[in-house]
């Protein structure tokens, strides 16, 4: 049940959340499709955006152009980590190089669900907006497997932590969001389970 209501809540969020309505979305996206490229380790680019301003501080990688493109068409004040296509230098035929220096500090481990969203994209040919839908999709089965692993691991006050755990601010938007806090709060979730079982 548990498991059901996070698949039906998280989906409807999902439905219900513009793209440029999730903080850093792009940043994240960038940093997904360049570790996707072979950028594991972020490296210096000369290109910038209105949060990363400066040329000769900046650090991306390869983003495809797919990716640029859906970015640019969803430009938006809520995020400004959007690059500026007319500050690209670096480019072939498949991408770019664009700056996400504050997403690069995450581990790559952290975006593997999302990883795995945007190489099956990318191995049927799927376009921006249908492979940025599917990572979603990728990225709410994650949590839900490993929050309802979690909740299976306790023996008692299963009720009021399923209630907690399906509330507006815990839910929405990391339950499915292309971030690495999606995977992180999931994790954390189903360590704080073990925890709880293992003290009570």
């Amino acid at each position: 049940v548990f498991a059901l209501l996070t698949v039906l809540m998280g989906g409807l969020w999902m439905a219900h959340t513009q793209m440029n309505r999730i903080p850093d979305l792009w940043e994240h996206v960038y940093r997904v499709s360049a570790i996707t490229n072979g950028d594991i380790i972020p490296r210096h680019v000369e290109s910038t955006s209105r949060y990363h301003s400066s040329a000769s501080d900046n650090v991306g990688g390869k983003v495809d152009w797919k990716w640029i493109q859906l970015s640019d068409a969803h430009r938006d004040p809520f995020d400004a980590g959007v690059v500026d296509l007319d500050s690209i230098t670096q480019t072939d035929a498949t991408g770019a190089d664009v700056p996400f220096n504050n997403t690069g500090v995450y581990s790559p481990v952290s975006y593997l669900p999302q990883i795995i969203g945007f190489a099956v994209g990318t191995t049927f040919t799927l376009n921006a907006t249908t492979t940025f839908y599917l990572a979603e999709v990728v990225m709410l089965l994650t949590y839900t497997i490993l929050t309802t692993w979690g909740m299976s691991m306790l023996s008692t006050h299963r009720l009021p932590l399923a209630i907690l755990l399906l509330s507006p601010p815990v839910i929405y938007h990391f339950s499915f969001a292309i971030s690495a806090d999606s995977l992180t709060q999931a994790l954390m979730i189903l360590f704080s389970c073990m925890v709880m079982e293992l003290y009570r």
